[in-house]
């Protein structure tokens, strides 16, 4: 039985230019939607070039051609506001050809052009999905109108879909109006407004008629075509509607011009009148703010969005995703959970599933797997799975979490067998598996190696620092002390000796190509005896643990704290070191006979100058709270960058500062001498470094990136406050050639003294600034430094710790105690 004939006629109404490859597909879409005698197509064409214009007359379509719409002038002025995007599409057929100029005077032009008062407007790469549902809600439609008024019907639009076809994006638009009765307005992005009151909104979430995009243009072109309208039309009209600037803030977010969106939505929010809008946009400044990695005015700004409407889940999913970008675990399990009390209005005009469904279960996967919560991290999945149940992310990510989650389980449980247990066999007949399993768990239980016995075992027991590190830090970045360790480590293992180190390893365990043993620091069992134990930075351990070693060092790597040294401790250590006479004085408690002064080292064959052109660059790199804000106060003061020089800031907000803001979010400043939320000050950071023309942020990179970009830097900057007990920054400076300014506070002093190329910051004095402006008039042969460094060779550091401090008597070597004991079995310590 056939569907009875419409009684309303329609207009489809559209606009295009070179959309051949398209017409035939969208045709196949809507021509079952045509059902009454008077329908119509009618398409203004603003300057096709590819046969569209012939195939639309071939299927009988209305053409109307309107080239004069378009401008070439519009589109240069890309080249003016974008020019690193302009060459990428300047050769496009909208650019070359010209840039429709007004995409509502387009629309408004089909609208009149259409013989039938009911029209709906498409677009060629749109497919219309169970159209024929269609035609009974018109007519319902304009049956309950009353007369003299008119009548909408919105559509859901699926506009924006992922790698696997899932929609990431729908919108609700307008589609089916009454001509008469509404007209169009907006250069692009444009709306639909009604013509006075009272007219008839019909709006079915479940209505089974949906607009689906096609072929999704690449965004970035379409964000950068519509900045080029948008921002041309702010310019010409000053009475603008305020959703231009809303428009610019999301071109400019695709364009991932983020700093330049958060400009135009605050301009936004103080005009719109819109909740939703005003909403929309603080949520989307507050990702911007995000990508900008000011975090803490992101998440003021996803306050703000509560406050504008508290019952829209988004602002807490927002929320949540800023705070796993700061590692902050528990933070993200709050806000999700607050979120998932909410639900979403169905008048909302945008809708981003991702947001919604798909954001807070990856965000409670991904935490639960960071608290090795197992079970918490499965329920997680399932959710993720179920929001996506077509994404090939989403069951990538379900199955790797499976697969954790049984390891992590099984894990937990050989832990504590472990614990108790002699032996792998015994903790295997425990749990009923097969002894095999140890080889294949999510750690690597490999017992110590003794080594040569004939060889000295040196032992670097770490502990729990604040970073994980190893091997991987040299490729990534790590703090000095951590380097010390490694660079003293792999010097002795070359000089033949049995190395091991125990720390928050970043990598499983084993021997490194170096030939040191790494383990996790858990793994430590005091009762295994050592040649050299070397405590690092911790002196309290030392009567907290019962060690068995021949010769027991503590390493100071920081100011310390004079009142550790108690009679008990210090009759157990052979030695302490000290790295500096001024760190060293603020230990008065250890005696001459119990100190070994040293030093920090640099490896010479990397940092050592050797030729290459030194560039108007100036470094710092160093932990931000030490200077950071002084720095580019510094450089700023003395107009360095009107003569081309560029502050480079390395090092930046690592791991270990996620870390300590995660743990409460304040910590002691050195540069601002006070305790502070730490992400208020790194924010203060990040601007001030984006707001100074000539600096640039680089964050933390390798040691060989670092000693390379050392080497063609001009000036080491450090203006800083912090107790500086041997600094290895200043060294390799200094070994690059590079001319230093610098405070003399603390240990500074004695690591510069005697340097030529030293230029002394004094920040109490009146023009601080003019140090850095000395340094950068006043000519240095980098050789001069070159040469001066070589006093701080790492290699001529261990051979003096290899001859005064590693020899060891065979009467203090156990050899029933050294590595395992002599029945084979393993001592166990969970991690």
């Amino acid at each position: 039985m056939s569907n009875p004939t419409p009684k309303v006629p329609i207009s489809i109404c559209l606009i295009a230019k070179n959309e051949r490859k398209n017409i035939d597909p969208f045709w196949k879409s809507v021509k079952g939607l045509l059902q009454h005698p008077e329908d119509e197509v009618v398409m203004v064409d603003t300057g096709s070039m590819d046969g569209t214009t012939k195939r639309a007359r071939e299927l009988g379509w209305k053409v109307i051609l309107r080239p004069d719409l378009c401008t070439t002038k519009i589109s240069e002025l890309g080249k003016k506001w974008k020019p690193e995007l302009w060459e990428k599409y300047s050769k496009h057929c909208h650019f070359k050809d010209g840039l429709l100029g007004s995409f509502a005077k387009a629309r408004q032009i089909s609208f009149d052009a259409a013989k039938n008062k009911m029209c709906i407007w498409l677009d060629l790469d749109d497919d219309l999905i169970n159209g024929h549902h269609l035609r009974p809600l018109i007519d319902s439609a304009v049956e309950q109108t009353p007369k003299g008024k008119g009548s909408a019907i919105f559509l859901r639009y699926d506009y924006s879909f992922d790698v696997d076809g899932v929609c990431n994006t729908s919108l609700w638009r307008e589609r089916v109006v009454h001509k008469d009765h509404f007209y169009w307005k907006g250069l692009c992005h444009e709306t639909l407004l009604p013509k006075g009151e009272g007219h008839t909104i019909g709006r079915d979430v479940n209505c089974p008629t949906v607009v689906s995009h096609r072929n999704p243009k690449e965004h970035e072109f379409s964000d950068l075509r519509n900045y080029i309208i948008l921002r041309k039309d702010l310019e010409v009209d000053r009475n603008h509607d305020p959703r231009t600037l809303f428009y610019l803030g999301n071109a400019c977010r695709g364009l991932k011009k983020h700093k330049e969106a958060v400009d135009w939505y605050h301009m936004f929010m103080d005009q719109s009148g819109s909740r939703d809008d005003v909403m929309a946009a603080r949520i989307n400044k507050a990702y911007c703010l995000s990508e900008l990695d000011l975090h803490w005015q992101a998440l003021k700004e996803c306050k703000e969005s509560q406050l504008v409407n508290s019952n829209d889940p988004r602002a807490f999913y927002t929320e949540a995703g800023i705070w796993a970008k700061l590692e902050n675990w528990d933070n993200v399990i709050t806000a999700v959970k607050l979120g998932d009390q909410l639900k979403l209005a169905d008048t909302m005009h945008a809708i981003d599933p991702t947001t919604l469904h798909f954001q807070p279960a990856l965000l409670l996967v991904k935490t639960y797997r960071e608290k090795q919560m197992p079970e918490a991290a499965m329920q997680a999945a399932y959710r993720l799975a179920q929001s996506s149940p077509n994404s090939s992310a989403a069951k990538a990510i379900f199955e790797d979490t499976q697969k954790w989650a049984r390891a992590e389980v099984a894990g937990m449980g050989v832990f504590q067998a472990c614990a108790h247990a002699k032996n792998p066999q015994e903790a295997a007949k425990q749990f009923n598996i097969s002894p095999h399993f140890l080889d294949r768990g999510i750690r690597d239980y490999e017992k110590e190696q003794p080594g040569d016995l004939n060889k000295t075992t040196i032992t670097f027991y770490c502990g729990q620092s604040a970073t994980r590190w190893g091997p991987p830090s040299t490729e990534k970045g790590i703090g000095a002390s951590e380097k010390m360790v490694y660079e003293a480590a792999r010097r002795l293992a070359k000089k033949g000796h049995n190395v091991q180190v125990y720390c928050r390893l970043n990598r499983p365990e084993g021997v490194c190509e170096e030939g040191i043993h790494w383990y996790y620091s858990g793994r430590f069992d005091p009762a295994n005896y050592r040649d050299v134990l070397i405590i690092w930075r911790m002196p309290d351990v030392v009567n907290k643990i019962p060690f068995e070693c021949g010769k027991l060092f503590v390493w100071m790597h920081d100011v310390g704290y004079d009142g550790v040294w108690t009679n008990a401790t210090l009759q157990k250590i052979d030695k302490v070191f000290f790295l500096s006479e001024y760190q060293r004085s603020l230990h008065p408690s250890v005696p001459d006979d119990k100190v070994y002064l040293t030093r920090n080292g640099i490896d010479l064959t990397q940092h050592i100058y050797n030729g290459q052109q030194k560039e108007k660059k100036i470094i710092f790199m160093s932990s931000p709270d030490r200077g950071w804000l002084t720095a580019i106060q510094l450089f700023k003061e003395s107009k360095l960058a009107e003569q081309g020089y560029k502050l480079h800031m390395f090092y930046g907000f690592g791991e270990i500062w996620k870390e300590q803001c995660a743990k409460g979010g304040w910590g002691h400043i050195v540069e601002m001498e006070r305790d502070m939320r730490m992400y208020v000050y790194e924010d203060w950071c990040r601007v001030a470094a984006m707001q100074t023309p000539g600096v640039i942020y680089r964050g933390s990179v390798g040691w060989k990136e670092m000693a390379e970009e050392i080497k063609t830097a001009e000036i080491w900057l450090y203006p800083t406050k912090f107790q500086e007990i041997s600094c290895v920054a200043a060294m390799e400076a200094m070994a690059a050639g590079c001319k230093c300014v610098a405070t003399d506070h603390a240990a500074l002093t004695e690591t510069l003294k005697g340097y030529p190329g030293w230029f002394l910051v004094d920040l109490e004095g009146d023009n601080p600034h003019q140090a850095i402006a000395n340094a950068a008039n006043t000519w240095f042969d980098p050789k001069v430094g070159a040469e001066f460094a070589t006093k701080f060779d790492m290699d001529k550091l261990i051979d003096a710790w290899d001859k005064d401090l590693m020899e060891v008597e065979d009467d203090f070597r156990p050899d029933n105690n050294r590595g395992p004991t002599n029945d084979g079995e393993k001592r166990f310590s969970v991690c």
